[in-house]
């Protein structure tokens, strides 16, 4: 099996079940191969089952591949979070299918809410993850004093989730020291730029999905200087695999509001 530049030997155990063995480089499995043969042709239980032995169907393939062997030497649930708010980069914006998942619980919960999906999933977990990540990169950039308050302002469309998103992206940017988030409420994706631009904050979301259907919903970051581009968007998603790896090591997941609720330092 060959696969995200992986290499796999797929040896034959019996009739119903087969181990995976990744190997490091071709020559090696070119290696193990002819060992696995040999060990296999010295089982005279094997060799007279061998018509019998069928191929495992494409979906444990792809379930067992894509979910615990990979390159990243994660555990298997913070590997299928990661995975899952990388795939969330949309050019300069952030989209995905709106997920929710357990308010109480471990990261483990939201990766087996989010593991059947086959479109980028949108969590309350990933939007927290979000708001450090942001929080962090406009604090970054400002050459401010350790008492000095920055203000990101984050507004959204009608979609039903969307409050939701906005209050977990909210304490996420409220978690990074010197940040403070107003909350718009409905608002436009141009305001959010207006208010970089006029000097109201510092740096601005606005959680929509634009024309995409109502389960879908997005981010689309601002700043003084105009809007988020690609290659700041991939700096967004790697601050916040960051994070999500710091929760999977508090063995928890952050705290979250109550219907109709936006934690933050104003409205």
């Amino acid at each position: 099996v060959w696969g995200q530049g992986y290499r796999y030997v797929i040896v034959a155990v019996s009739a119903a079940s087969a181990t995976a063995l990744r190997c490091p480089s071709l020559a090696s499995s070119w290696s193990l191969l002819h060992q696995s043969t040999a060990l296999l042709s010295s089982k005279d239980s094997l060799s007279q089952s061998a018509n019998k032995v069928t191929t495992a169907p494409d979906a444990f393939l792809h379930e067992f591949f894509s979910s615990e062997c990979d390159d990243t030497n994660l555990p298997p649930s913070l590997s299928i979070i990661s995975r899952s708010i990388e795939q969330l980069e949309s050019g300069s914006d952030i989209r995905g299918r709106f997920v929710d998942h357990p308010r109480r619980g471990s990261v483990a919960s939201v990766a087996r809410a989010i593991r059947g999906e086959s479109l980028a999933a949108l969590t309350p977990f990933a939007a927290h993850c979000l708001g450090f990540a942001f929080a962090t990169m406009i604090r970054n950039s400002q050459p401010t004093t350790d008492e000095e308050i920055l203000d990101i302002c984050v507004g959204q469309d009608p979609r039903f989730h969307g409050m939701c998103l906005a209050d977990a992206f909210s304490r996420g940017a409220e978690s990074v020291q010197g940040v403070r988030v107003v909350y718009s409420g409905l608002a436009t994706t141009p305001s959010m730029f207006d208010f970089c631009r006029s000097g109201l904050c510092a740096g601005a979301v606005m959680v929509t999905a634009s024309h995409l259907p109502g389960d879908r919903n997005g981010m689309k970051f601002f700043t003084t200087q105009g809007g988020f581009e690609k290659p700041q968007i991939k700096t967004l998603v790697s601050l916040a695999q960051r994070r999500a790896a710091y929760w999977y090591d508090q063995a928890t997941i952050p705290p979250t509001s109550g219907k109709g609720a936006v934690y933050c330092s104003e409205w």
